[in-house]
């Protein structure tokens, strides 16, 4: 695929290459916090974000946010919406949780938004991280990319 960017004037399209949760290699752009994350970029000066989290590679950004998530679901927040308000929970949560609730529904038939999601369930989990990732960053993880962040966080 390639990286194109079109520009006029005063409108700029930026590909998913170039949005700031690719940079920091967090798709779900997770605060920062004084989590100690696997892979995180702790150190000051090596830091360029002071909003988001900062991980060495995209793996270890996913395996931050699967292990949020399953932390969310452990807590009672278990169906799409329940876990989309908790990780976003200002004004915008409706149109972000229709968003990753069609992408999922795209994805996986049968599947149903208020049915609560299994911290074990692999696939629901993979089409979760992966419509939150678009939805925060325009990023499309593949299936591969989440099976190594998945096998991280089993270590």
């Amino acid at each position: 695929m390639e990286n194109i960017k079109l520009q006029t004037s005063n409108f700029k399209v930026q590909t998913s290459k170039s949005t700031r949760g690719v940079r920091n290699n967090n798709p779900l752009n997770i605060i920062v916090s004084k989590s100690q994350w696997v892979g995180k970029i702790a150190d000051p000066t090596k830091k360029k974000d002071k909003v988001f989290e900062e991980f060495t590679t995209m793996a270890y950004g996913l395996r931050a946010a699967i292990l949020l998530l399953r932390s969310y679901i452990s807590k009672g927040y278990d169906t799409v919406p329940a876990i989309i308000h908790r990780w976003c929970p200002d004004h915008t949560a409706c149109a972000y949780t229709r968003t990753v609730v069609s992408r999922m529904a795209r994805a996986l038939p049968g599947f149903d938004s208020m049915k609560p999601v299994a911290p074990t369930d692999r696939d629901t989990l993979y089409q979760l991280v992966r419509a939150m990732a678009y939805v925060e960053s325009i990023c499309e993880v593949s299936r591969q990319e989440f099976d190594e962040a998945l096998s991280l966080c089993e270590k």
